[in-house]
């Protein structure tokens, strides 16, 4: 990703409520994309990965899901370590 902190919205489905999470990389992988967002941008701040599920193309509204499966966490996890080596950001899998 480039310098310009990148914010999407998302609705928490459990509360209801709208959640601002930045963007820090994207990627795709089997020609699904993918993004690794964390709700701030905090040395310490834990992240996560959704899945980009269906974009609507007459309101442009994206929806994602949380990726839970472990295997395609630990390859997205490699694929992002790979894409954020060089810069700040480490990213630590659990």
């Amino acid at each position: 990703m480039d310098e310009r902190e990148t914010q999407i919205i998302v609705k928490d489905e459990e509360s209801g409520e709208d959640v601002s999470l930045f963007v820090i990389e994207e990627t795709e992988l089997s020609k699904e994309k993918y993004l690794l967002v964390a709700a701030s941008l905090d040395e310490d701040a834990d992240a996560m990965i959704l899945h980009e599920t269906n974009v609507d193309e007459v309101s442009g509204d994206v929806s994602y899901e949380v990726v839970t499966d472990d295997t395609l966490l630990q390859s997205l996890g490699k694929v992002f370590s790979e894409l954020l080596s060089g810069t700040e950001v480490e990213l630590k899998i659990e």
